[in-house]
């Protein structure tokens, strides 16, 4: 493939991936609290979501709530373990671009440290949270984490930015289809990689902090500062 139908082609998708981004679930016009509930104390909480929104916010309490839009129609399944819950939400539309916002808002308190989302079509949104490990698998929509120790981050056609990894454990970002940034890394090994996309890493101030990186890309720039 010539440099030229490279360069069309990242275009083509990154302006898709931004388009999908940006516009899925805009409005809440169509879509209403279905569930919302509350628990005391969790360590751990998994979501697999077909189309849904994910946004995650620090809770005033060490009570955890969980708020899922959507419509009557939608399938929701909540499995509760003694620390652990599984969400499942199935929408009965679909597909949803303007007029609604199915999403699950997950209020938590800052003692919560694990997450684990799937999702097909949405946005995940957890910059506004500190966590010890982030577990994300996302089909289409744009990734969006505060500070995690170690993430583990999947997006087939879709943007991925992280304020921070701090951490030893070993973190591994990848995309199909879009740009990845970390705006800071500490003490760990990072593999990121973007079929199409820009790869952008911003290393730590700190010159005794040590870095593995493992960064590639096919069709796009490669960044580290």
């Amino acid at each position: 493939m010539s440099e030229k139908v490279k360069k069309i082609r990242f275009i083509i998708i990154i302006g898709i991936s931004l388009f999908i981004g940006g516009f899925i679930m805009i409005y809440e016009n169509n879509s209403r609290i279905v569930l919302d509930r509350k628990y005391d104390y969790l360590d751990q909480i998994v979501i697999d979501a077909d189309l849904s929104n994910v946004v995650v916010k620090y809770i005033g309490s060490n009570d955890i709530n969980v708020v899922i839009y959507g419509k009557d129609k939608d399938i929701i399944k909540v499995d509760e373990g003694n620390t652990d819950i599984i969400i499942n939400k199935q929408s009965s539309r679909e597909f949803c671009l303007f007029n609604c916002e199915d999403k699950i808002i997950l209020y938590l308190p800052k003692y919560f440290k694990k997450l684990d989302v799937r999702t097909d079509l949405g946005n995940v949104d957890t910059s506004e949270v500190n966590l010890e490990e982030l577990y994300v698998y996302s089909e289409a929509g744009n990734i969006n984490a505060g500070l995690v120790n170690k993430a583990i981050i999947y997006s087939e056609i879709g943007n991925t930015t992280i304020n921070e990894i701090d951490g030893k454990e070993d973190s591994s970002i990848s995309s199909n289809t879009g740009n990845i940034t970390i705006n800071k890394i500490n003490n760990l090994n990072v593999d990121a990689k973007s079929n199409v996309g820009k790869v952008e890493i911003n290393k730590s101030n700190d010159e005794m902090n040590e870095f593995n990186l493992k960064i590639s890309t096919e069709v796009g720039n490669i960044k580290v500062r």
